[in-house]
């Protein structure tokens, strides 16, 4: 699926499945996208009952972690983006996460006028709650 450079796309994991996966194609030569990944409801077992990563065309994998945490990285023409989901098995109680992914610059908000005002809310009240944002560039923490 092409990436649009003016719009959020949400994401929901439960128990629903045990896994999954959805790719992403920055389509724009004229520009680069600054993909911005951030979840809520992240709790409990991180990446031993479940996880959440996103990677790039260039093999950088970010692991998802910590809620309200933004996790960044670059896109240029014809790179790829793909999120992935798994549970291990449907036995595992997860409550559900939600996740959203845009592009913009670095850690900065969606645009509010180009998007549904409530995600745009939903968002921002993610990221603010958490002070500061930490955020992660190809798999590097910051010190």
């Amino acid at each position: 699926m092409g990436l649009a450079p003016n719009r959020v796309y949400q994401f929901l994991f439960d128990n629903s499945t045990t896994s999954g996966s959805a790719s992403y194609i920055w389509y724009h030569e004229d520009s680069s996208c600054s993909v911005n990944f951030v979840c809520s409801g992240i709790n409990g077992d991180v990446w031993g009952s479940f996880g959440i990563s996103v990677e790039d065309s260039y093999g950088s994998r970010h692991r998802v972690f910590k809620d309200g945490a933004v996790y960044h990285t670059e896109l240029e023409a014809d790179d790829t983006l793909e999120v992935l989901f798994w549970i291990s098995s449907h036995n595992v109680a997860v409550d559900p996460i939600k996740c959203f992914l845009w592009c913009g610059s670095q850690g900065a908000l969606p645009d509010p006028v180009a998007i549904d005002p409530s995600i745009a809310s939903a968002i921002e009240s993610l990221v603010k709650k958490k002070r500061p944002i930490r955020t992660y560039i190809d798999g590097a923490r910051p010190n």
